[in-house]
């Protein structure tokens, strides 16, 4: 069992930052910036000198420690010394107009790998086990999502099918709103979104749940409603190179996939048998 301080270095600052910046609040994300920008200063300043270098009050600055998951200030202090003993190379690189091709698509693979390491650094494992549970515990799954995730909700619906499992995919908000309070407690509801801020998901997971339904979330919102509001929470991390431009879903994907194949391992047998048979019933179409 890893005390405190093992568990800080083991999740350094800077991918906690990136994993939670979106809901740092204004004052947080001044000493975030500050942090990302002098690391090599910070971890030789006192609480006090950092608040004042970030000009913020001391204790937005210890919150700050804490809104991105260590118990205190010198917990953060030691795994940014880890950080900078192992850099975290700073790739999440803003797109220009002088940027040709093949440097775009540089920039977003490598913007996209660090994705994926960054979310897997922050991932809670222990969510991934607590949904294949869930889902093997009840008689139908509904998938929700609405926006650019409505294809992820279509994607996890596809696969769960292929498993045998009975499920749903839902993507329409009227609709949504209908069907939660028709769902039993032999349910689940897993509600896909980037940010876990819509505000009519948020409304179907807390109805749900108050109905006794089991709810999962998968998103890249760490502290948002949605988050917050569901039983278990598969979180990942979001940034963008550009987020006003690019909402890379690759996060989400993997995330999707890391579900899928937890499931697909719990009865390889039965998985066979099921992709046999969709394979018979695709006969049809090769002739």
């Amino acid at each position: 069992m890893l005390n405190s301080s093992e568990a800080a270095v083991n999740k350094g600052v800077l991918v906690r930052i990136r994993a939670n910046y979106q809901n740092l609040s204004n004052a947080e994300r001044e000493v975030s910036d500050f942090v990302s920008a002098h690391p090599e200063k910070v971890v030789h300043m006192s609480l006090i000198e950092l608040a004042r270098s970030a000009g913020v009050s001391d204790a937005t600055a210890l919150r700050f420690s804490r809104s991105i998951g260590f118990e205190g200030y010198n917990d953060m202090k030691m795994a940014l010394v880890a950080d900078l003993a192992l850099p975290v190379d700073a790739i999440f690189e803003e797109i220009n107009d002088k940027d040709d091709i093949p440097t775009l698509t540089k920039k977003v693979f490598k913007n996209n790998i660090q994705l994926l390491s960054d979310t897997f650094e922050t991932l809670d494992l222990t969510t991934i086990i607590e949904a294949v549970e869930t889902i093997k515990s009840v008689d139908h799954v509904y998938v929700f999502a609405v926006g650019t995730s409505g294809a992820l909700a279509d994607i996890l619906h596809s696969r769960l099918f292929r498993l045998g499992i009975k499920s749903v995919a839902i993507t329409d908000s009227y609709l949504q709103i209908m069907q939660v309070p028709m769902l039993s407690k032999n349910d689940a509801l897993i509600a896909i979104s980037r940010s876990g801020a819509p505000p009519t998901l948020y409304e179907t997971v807390k109805i749900a749940r108050k109905n006794g339904v089991k709810t999962i979330a998968i998103t890249c919102g760490a502290h948002s409603l949605i988050a917050d509001e569901a039983e278990i929470s598969i979180v990942g991390v979001a940034n963008e190179i550009r987020t006003e431009v690019i909402a890379s879903p690759v996060t989400l994907i993997s995330l999707i996939d890391a579900l899928y194949v937890s499931l697909v391992m719990q009865d390889k047998i039965l998985t066979v048998d099921n992709q046999r048979k969709i394979w018979e019933a695709m006969k049809v179409f090769r002739k």
